[in-house]
């Protein structure tokens, strides 16, 4: 719901609002990706599959996890795009919540290919059109 705020409050928290760093758990993300490759591996390797089904039961098996684990992947590329991203790029966004704040309420509250395409239609067309919005999914 777009609703164009005539009032300073929601320009000043574009220009103002403390930006959220939230640290990143790197050990924790490689520790699940390299888990998850290791036990599929493993998988693989005790089924004995021919070359062919072997790409093809690989695929569907990462096909499953993302269906699966989209929203926490997607979750950890705002939250490190939150802590790495410069300022300047971040204030860029003249709504309220931010753009990153945004996507992660709509992870929230959506599944996540519903929140991806909510988040990448806020950042292409209403954060693009003038003046300060007031927006949340």
């Amino acid at each position: 719901m777009d609703l164009l705020a005539d009032d300073d409050d929601v320009q000043q928290y574009c220009r103002n609002h403390p930006l959220n760093r939230p640290p990143i758990p790197w050990f924790s993300i490689v520790l699940v990706v390299v888990g998850f490759e290791a036990l599929l591996s493993f998988c693989l390797h005790m089924l004995s599959l021919t070359a062919g089904s072997y790409f093809i039961f690989h695929e569907a098996i990462h096909l499953i996890v993302l269906l699966c684990w989209g929203r926490v992947i997607l979750t950890w590329a705002v939250r490190i795009y939150q802590r790495y991203a410069p300022e300047s790029v971040r204030r860029q966004c003249s709504c309220m919540p931010s753009c990153s704040e945004y996507a992660l309420l709509a992870l929230e509250k959506y599944w996540w290919p519903k929140a991806l395409k909510l988040t990448i239609w806020r950042v292409v067309h209403t954060c693009q059109q003038p003046g300060y919005k007031k927006d949340y999914p």
